[in-house]
């Protein structure tokens, strides 16, 4: 297990929830399965602790234990043993992947994609993570300058 915290991503966060409300249409009814790399991702611990206090109901951790940090139960997210358990019944995957970190804790990349890279996905359920980086640059882009339009 990692004991480094990496620094919150709230920005990354930010961007991410517009994805997910514009294609979702709100947070209140989500599940959602965090998969990959948890341990190193600031990103993905601030946008479950903005996810769990805009109501989402059900948040999931996937990933080899080496990159599932203690205390994932005080963010409001459950392990789940397997890929299938956390992807079964999600409406949004957050698609974490590795980080240079991670693959000195693990025995492979070979095996970590194995086990847990996220495939296609059933219709309806959204991939966060996982989009078009320049998508994602474009809504980062967007939250900053609605942010900074807000302090003026």
């Amino acid at each position: 297990m990692c004991c480094a915290i990496p620094p919150a991503e709230p920005l990354a966060a930010l961007a991410d929830l517009r994805v997910i409300r514009q294609a979702k249409g709100g947070f209140t009814e989500l599940r959602v399965a965090f998969v990959g790399d948890f341990a190193h991702s600031g990103r993905a611990r601030s946008l479950a602790h903005a996810l769990t206090t805009l109501g989402a109901p059900e948040l999931r951790a996937a990933g080899p234990r080496a990159l599932l940090p203690d205390g994932l139960p005080q963010l409001g997210l459950r392990a789940c043993a397997s890929l299938a358990e956390a992807l079964d019944g999600a409406d949004v995957v957050v698609d974490l992947g590795l980080t240079e970190a991670a693959l000195s804790v693990l025995p492979s990349a070979a095996d970590y994609a194995r086990r847990w890279a996220v495939g296609p996905l059933a219709d309806g359920v959204l991939r966060v993570g996982a989009i078009d980086r320049h998508a994602l640059d474009m809504a980062s882009r967007a939250v900053l300058s609605h942010l900074m339009a807000g302090m003026a």
